[in-house]
């Protein structure tokens, strides 16, 4: 037994040897090609991402539109039933307000024919219902409820409303179904991802695989087998550092996304609105009343749709630029927030009250937004009165638990979930202007440091809005 043993291994030496040469060879590429991969993946994640935010704004325009046709059926019936000129707030300025949401929509689907088409379509029965609005109201001015409720028997105005919809129908199936194809897409890029990072482990224990076969069948010497394991560890750690440094790139990239994304849409919309602005300076006077009007409408669109993208800009950073939550006082951040709205404050002549604030745990900057937030929100939907607004703190366990209270124009109980989701309004634009994002980045910006926040109100009774915060973790 003794003398068999050299023979064995001088016998199985060169082959094995071989073998795992190839094996290992092999095995050194796939990292590489994860590193590729997972590179490669991240950009096209980007580019799904941005189009996934495209897709939202359409979705959100063709809503408006909906949302402004079904009110105007809701007021017309109004008025024929009771004849009362208070239902009729939108009739006047319908097809304005129209034809800006659906330039609007034109400007976002420019690259897609097949919505540009069904645009086309809906302009001519919008103007045509519009008419029909018009032509019933003053039948019931001129000859009564009997006359006007005839009308609308014809079943014209009917006929044109399930017209419009089933435009608008077409139009949101087709925003849906690209939803869907980019969620798909988004997914198989995210499966290739994890498929990559699998690859570079997979990888790494190939290599450790192949030290412990070099070591099992004493290749060359003990210290050839040691030197093998200190490279093939070198090699993995060196993987695993390249593979940790591209996935760093890529969130960093994904972060950067936002920004290069707002860009790309702000531009378009600046020069928009800066041409509009020189025709409304150069040709103001020279054409008729309803150019000027038609212009202004132009302008504001675009500056409207620029604060919707730095809105959702500033919602995208909350999770990718924040700061590490530190100890902060509660008090400095509702003295910022208080210092950005004296604008606010003055021409609403709020007066703004609080307890003594606690330090929690949080980023400053985004305790400040958060307040600014709520305080903004209660000193627009304010009463006919001077608001009044009143910031408490109580220590609830591990836990600080902040109420903002106003006796404002208050919240229907059905909303009170709703108005947290992002672009979501109780309101037209006309009564209360904002993009409908304020309250999903103040839910953001509480959740992110762990908290949760709620509303309590009724209509015409003033709102509470409640969120907790985490106490310093040596706090006392």
């Amino acid at each position: 037994m003794t003398e068999s043993a050299p023979r064995l291994a001088g016998t199985w030496r060169m082959p094995w040897k071989a073998i795992a040469t190839v094996i290992f060879t092999v095995a050194l590429s796939l990292p590489f090609l994860g590193i590729w991969a997972i590179a490669s993946s991240a950009g096209r994640v980007q580019r799904q991402a941005r189009w996934q935010v495209h897709t939202v704004l359409v979705q959100t325009g063709i809503g408006e539109v909906e949302r402004q046709v079904l009110s105007l059926e809701g007021e017309v019936r109004g008025f024929l039933l009771s004849g009362a000129d208070r239902y009729l707030n939108r009739l006047p300025t319908a097809q304005a307000d129209l034809d800006l949401d659906m330039a609007n929509l034109s400007l976002l689907t420019a690259d897609n024919p097949g919505q540009l088409e069904r645009l086309a379509s809906l302009r001519p029965l919008v103007r045509t219902r519009i008419g029909n609005f018009n032509r019933l109201v003053a039948i019931r001015r001129r000859s009564g409820l009997e006359a006007g409720a005839r009308e609308m028997e014809k079943g014209t105005g009917t006929d044109l409303t399930v017209r419009i919809q089933g435009v608008l129908n077409a139009m949101k199936a087709e925003e849906d179904r690209l939803v869907v194809q980019g969620s798909r897409a988004t997914e198989e890029e995210f499966w290739l991802f994890r498929r990559a990072v699998y690859l570079g482990l997979a990888a790494v224990g190939l290599l450790c695989a192949l030290a412990l076969l070099f070591l099992k069948w004493g290749l060359d010497e003990r210290a050839c087998a040691r030197r093998i394991v200190d490279r093939e560890r070198r090699l993995g750690e060196e993987a695993i550092q390249a593979t940790t440094a591209m996935l760093r790139q890529s969130n960093r990239d994904l972060a950067q996304f936002a920004s290069v994304a707002s860009h790309d849409l702000k531009e378009p919309l600046r020069m928009v609105a800066s041409f509009t602005e020189l025709l409304a300076r150069k040709y103001r006077g020279k054409l008729d009343a309803d150019a000027d009007e038609y212009i202004g409408f132009a302008v504001d669109g675009a500056k409207r749709m620029q604060v919707l993208v730095d809105d959702l800009l500033q919602y995208s950073r909350i999770t990718s630029q924040g700061r590490p939550p530190e100890r902060s006082a509660a008090g400095e951040a509702l003295a910022l927030a208080i210092l950005n709205l004296q604008g606010a404050i003055r021409e609403s002549s709020a007066v703004i009250t609080h307890d003594p604030l606690p330090l929690v745990d949080a980023d400053a900057s985004q305790l400040a937004m958060l307040f600014q937030n709520l305080l903004g929100n209660a000193i627009k939907f304010r009463g006919p009165a001077p608001p009044r607004i009143h910031i408490t703190a109580t220590r609830e366990e591990q836990v600080w638990h902040f109420t903002v209270t106003d006796d404002g124009i208050g919240i229907d109980p059905r909303h009170h979930q709703r108005i947290f989701e992002i672009f979501q309004r109780l309101h037209t634009r006309a009564e209360y202007p904002g993009t409908g994002i304020g309250l999903a980045l103040c839910k953001r910006i509480v959740e992110r440091h762990g908290g949760r926040i709620w509303v309590g109100s009724e209509p015409g009774q003033g709102t509470i809005f409640h969120f907790t915060l985490p106490c310093p973790g040596d706090h006392r």
